[in-house]
């Protein structure tokens, strides 16, 4: 069935509102319902349960010059939307809308575009709201996410996000969402413009971030504050580049702030950052299980260096695994801040740093322990290792330091090491 037989102009000037909806409502548990070319003016949209829509090549859905919220509600179980361009026209605050209760939702090479609010709220391409489950977002390119009253700290002001995986109230954790394939870019709001965000859950979340390629995400590409998340295989560019001024440069390529989270075999590459992944907060007490594996992470050699390092620990945490890491061009490559019991730091490549290439640096807390590093390579311009704080197995660990001055291993302040087999090769 076509839009069209229910009215359906597509002359990018009718309001197709009425006719778009009554299509939507006749085609619950029916044929798919086809858009053909044309541009379709609309206010809102909600898609019941048991619908399929595909677009064919030259049709848009567009924002009427209405102020809504919400563009397009998909509610309910088995919902398909395929092929469709969606242009909010900076007048709407989130495009799609996969609210709660929804099941068996399917948004496969779709583009959505043209995002903004002018209120204080998060604006989105896709919200997936919780009490959902067998969400699946692929192929699909969200561009052009902004926030006009920008520059405002927190999540409700000034905030955008490409994909937003957040809870509306007291809804439960979603269950099986899958993010695969996606291209997301220009998520413009410095103070909070994320690619991917998960937040507002302390339990399970199940979601998988996987294969998706992220440029011109002004803050970070992807946020995770709910545990249970899987962020694997995706590239990460870079192009924000300064030579003096860190609110010009991205915060963080991905930041970690719950437990339960496993980022491995990501590329991120280029521009500056404050860092490259960031782990903890202190709006989170205590992250555990956390694993760092085989990502490559390399900054440009212009501009500033990352403010504090390719991968940083900011808040007390236990049980992390950081492993096979690549990070080249930062100022330090692995910095452990506070208190950590239980931290292995094994076989990564740390080169072309300016100051260290692991760090444990707050001298204020002694309880650290059970932290091992062990069989990594390091090529830094001073102290190739450097620890201040707490107990640490250091065992087979080779490299170079810039010159004779510096030590490969520095040991001060409270720190006790175990030192084993680590080898300079030359200087």
């Amino acid at each position: 069935m076509s839009v069209k037989k229910f009215g359906a102009i597509g002359d990018g000037v009718t309001n197709d509102t009425d006719a778009f909806q009554a299509a939507l409502n006749y085609s619950s548990n029916k044929k798919k319902l086809i858009l053909p070319k044309g541009i379709y003016v609309i206010d809102y949209l909600t898609f019941p349960k048991n619908v399929k829509l595909e677009g064919e090549k030259g049709s848009m859905i567009v924002a009427s010059e209405k102020t809504y919220s919400r563009f397009i509600s998909l509610s309910g179980k088995n919902i398909e939307i395929r092929n469709v361009k969606i242009s909010g026209e900076n007048r709407r605050s989130i495009a799609l809308s996969i609210v709660s209760g929804s099941q068996n939702v399917i948004v496969d090479s779709c583009t959505i575009s043209n995002i903004n609010s002018t209120e204080p709220e998060t604006t989105a391409g896709i919200k997936v709201e919780g009490n959902t489950k067998d969400v699946f977002m692929r192929n699909n390119t969200i561009d052009g996410i902004g926030n006009t009253p920008n520059g405002k700290v927190g999540d409700n002001s000034g905030a955008s996000r490409g994909i937003w995986i957040g809870k509306e109230s007291t809804e439960v954790e979603p269950e099986n969402i899958i993010i695969d394939k996606n291209v997301i870019r220009n998520i413009q709001t410095r103070e909070d413009g994320d690619g991917i965000s998960v937040q507002g859950w302390s339990g399970n979340v199940h979601v998988i971030i996987m294969n998706n390629f992220f440029e011109f995400c002004s803050k970070r590409a992807i946020k995770i504050m709910s545990p249970g998340v899987l962020v694997k295989s995706n590239r990460i560019m870079n192009y924000y580049t300064h030579a003096s001024d860190y609110e010009k440069v991205m915060y963080s390529f991905i930041s970690i702030y719950a437990s339960d989270v496993i980022v491995e075999e990501n590329q991120l590459l280029g521009g500056n950052a404050y860092h490259g992944i960031d782990i903890g907060t202190d709006l989170i007490k205590t992250p555990k299980r956390i694993k760092v594996k085989n990502n490559v992470i390399v900054f440009s050699e212009n501009g500033i260096k990352t403010f504090l390092g390719g991968i940083v620990l900011y808040t007390n945490a236990e049980e992390v695994y950081l492993s096979g890491n690549t990070i080249k061009n930062s100022n330090n490559g692995i910095n452990l801040q506070k208190q950590i019991i239980g931290c292995i730091i094994t076989s990564n490549y740390i080169t072309n740093v300016s100051e260290r290439g692991i760090i444990i640096s707050n001298v204020e807390y002694k309880n650290i322990s059970d932290v091992e590093i062990l069989n990594n390579y390091i090529y830094s311009m001073k102290e190739a290792i450097l620890l201040q704080a707490g107990e640490s197995v250091v065992k087979g660990n080779s490299g170079r330091t810039s010159s004779n001055d510096w030590s490969f291993i520095s040991i001060s302040g409270t720190a006790e090491a175990l030192l084993q087999d680590n080898i300079r090769i030359f200087n």
